[in-house]
């Protein structure tokens, strides 16, 4: 038994009658934009702003690369110049952080999932974050 999904945009056909697709019948333009597209792209840098706020910088640089892709398939991204683009975030091994932090090394691994500057590379690499570090040791202060 075999399903078809109706996809919009395709130009599917079954025993010769037209059974999803557009009204023109026509390829759609490659830089023709889709009408939710944009407000898409719009949501999307917008909470990439809130999560950059709440110290997820990774899921917010994340977001604001799909919507930059996603802009970038219209032709007019809207996207910033990559060589005009903020440096990317410092990351700290475990002994910078602690050097700055002036505590031991074992201290930081022990609170390391409890820091909001942590960043985790794989199950078994931390680093820290320099900026949120530094926001975190500014608000205790």
């Amino acid at each position: 038994m075999t399903h078809q999904v109706e996809v919009p945009g395709s130009s599917a056909r079954r025993g010769g009658e037209r059974v999803a697709g557009r009204a023109s019948g026509g390829p759609r333009r490659s830089g023709a934009a889709s009408p939710g597209r944009s407000s898409l792209v719009a949501r999307w840098r917008a909470e990439a702003e809130i999560l950059r706020r709440r110290g997820a910088g990774v899921q917010a640089d994340l977001l604001a690369c799909c919507a930059d892709e996603l802009a970038a398939l219209d032709g007019a991204s809207g996207a910033p110049d990559p060589t005009h683009a903020p440096p990317a975030a410092e990351l700290l091994t475990v002994a910078e952080a602690a050097r700055l932090l002036h505590t031991s090394v074992k201290w930081l691994y022990r609170r390391a999932d409890t820091l909001p500057f942590t960043r985790r590379l794989s199950p078994h690499v931390v680093r820290f974050d320099a900026a949120a570090l530094a926001r975190w040791v500014a608000r205790r202060a």
